[in-house]
């Protein structure tokens, strides 16, 4: 059954989006995907061509996903503290909140500038969502653009004692971990209403923690008003050093990893699949950048992924050896085996 699940996801794919990470890494899945080194590279370039080309009113988009639709994808009558258990019809609303995020491939290349123009950034197992401060409040949407949560911070606009005028507002894509109380910040979109959609991903990440460190507040929770804590997130550079180095250590946060980010340094913030943000779980990372990770990792392996990258292109010469020597005749056997010896 497990197998023809699988076979079913991979064949029915609904995104066109190639490398996608919502499917299976086309090297560690059970069945055969297509993929290419060179289309993905192929698909940097463009992205990089297109960024150049590209021309946006990021203050009036940033303006509107703020303040435009505050209760987008909440049903009416909605009251955040009422649990029910009886579901009322939803009442069809426009999600501006749906498919903001930046969202990325799989790691299938590892570019040759890797160490030099790349960042890694650890995620911890946590919800992805877009987190809206403005008019005083402060709410967290999902991927598909409803709202999850709404309550009370210290983010410009995000609170009724927050700092700045109150028509500032705030764009952070984020994880949020319940259980801690702690929205990590991946990434900035706009602080106190600067959009920062075109700056590249580097001074963000820079730009990010210089905000949130102004804000010493945003730090700590507090249960009576339901805050949570907004952080940061390390980041490293993506050389064999210190990608190992991060593997071998104690996690920076309390939740479990759940893989690691990698951003191109010079990479926009882009509503969508994007090849200049690519992703690995844990236990991909020997068999991808071939650097070693804590046992524990390993033993995270899915089992129909034991069989590694090297045990499947070993069983795929076999067959291909056992196929020639079937194909060709006996005379020839000797030679078709040396041949394959010396490719091998």
């Amino acid at each position: 059954m497990e197998g023809l699940l699988d076979s079913l996801s991979t064949g029915l794919r609904v995104t066109l989006d190639e490398n996608s990470s919502v499917t299976p890494h086309p090297r560690f899945s059970s069945y055969k995907l297509k993929y290419s080194a060179s289309s993905q590279e192929e698909r940097r370039r463009k992205f990089f061509e297109d960024q150049k080309k590209k021309r946006c009113d990021f203050i009036e988009h940033a303006r509107r996903l703020a303040i435009g639709a505050e209760d987008s994808g909440a049903a009416k009558n909605d009251d955040e503290k009422m649990d029910c258990t009886v579901s009322r019809p939803r009442v069809s609303t426009p999600r501006i909140y749906k498919n903001r995020l930046m969202l990325s491939e799989w790691l299938v290349d590892v570019p040759e500038d890797f160490a030099e123009n790349w960042i890694m950034v650890p995620c911890p197992v946590a919800k992805r969502c877009l987190v809206v401060s403005s008019k005083g409040s402060t709410r967290a949407y999902g991927r598909n653009g409803y709202r999850i949560a709404s309550f009370l911070s210290h983010l410009p606009g995000g609170g009724r004692a927050t700092d700045g005028k109150y028509s500032d507002f705030c764009l952070l894509d984020c994880v949020v971990s319940d259980v801690h109380r702690t929205y990590y910040v991946l990434d900035v979109m706009c602080w106190k209403s600067h959009p920062v959609f075109d700056s590249e991903a580097e001074f963000r990440f820079y730009w990010l923690a210089e905000k949130l460190g102004e804000v010493p507040e945003l730090q700590q929770y507090s249960d009576s008003d339901r805050r949570y804590q907004f952080v940061t997130l390390p980041r490293h550079p993506c050389t064999s050093e210190a990608i190992s180095a991060f593997m071998c250590s104690p996690l920076p946060f309390k939740d479990e990893l759940d893989g690691l980010l990698f951003y191109h340094k010079k990479g926009h913030y882009f509503e969508g699949v994007s090849p200049l943000v690519t992703w690995l779980k844990p236990y991909m990372v020997p068999e991808i950048l071939g650097i070693a990770v804590s046992e524990h990792y390993l033993q995270e392996q899915p089992p129909k992924h034991k069989t590694g990258l090297k045990e499947k292109l070993e069983a795929n010469r076999s067959r291909t050896r056992g196929k020639l020597k079937e194909a060709q005749p006996s005379t020839m056997d000797c030679g078709a085996e040396k041949t394959l010896a010396m490719e091998t």
